[in-house]
């Protein structure tokens, strides 16, 4: 019994893997093209986030469907994009512009 009970967890597994893909990618500074580490990545709707490595690379498994993906960084404009999520892998670069500055009057 126990042997049935490993098989189905293992394919049940396979079946899951089947509807989800890898969405991975890199976030540099738009100016001068260096790596932002620890940059915020979120999947909207939802609770799914990781922050980048510090060669600004971010790794997420995702079910397949339509989010939005939202990267945030201090000192940066706010990235936000749609993101359709299929049976196969995503890989994307997404650049961030430094946030405008105010001077003082």
């Amino acid at each position: 019994m126990n042997r049935h009970i490993l098989t189905s967890i293992i394919l049940l597994a396979g079946v899951i893997r089947l509807d989800a893909a890898k969405v991975s990618g890199t976030v540099l500074d738009a100016s001068d093209k260096s790596p932002l580490p620890a940059c915020a990545i979120a999947i909207l709707p939802g609770q799914r986030s990781v922050q980048t490595d510090i060669d600004g690379k971010f790794v997420l498994d995702i079910p397949a469907g339509a989010y939005t993906l939202k990267a945030s960084y201090v000192g940066f404009d706010d990235y936000t994009a749609g993101l359709k999520v299929g049976a196969r892998d995503t890989s994307i670069v997404i650049e961030l512009k430094p946030a405008a500055t105010s001077s003082p009057k």
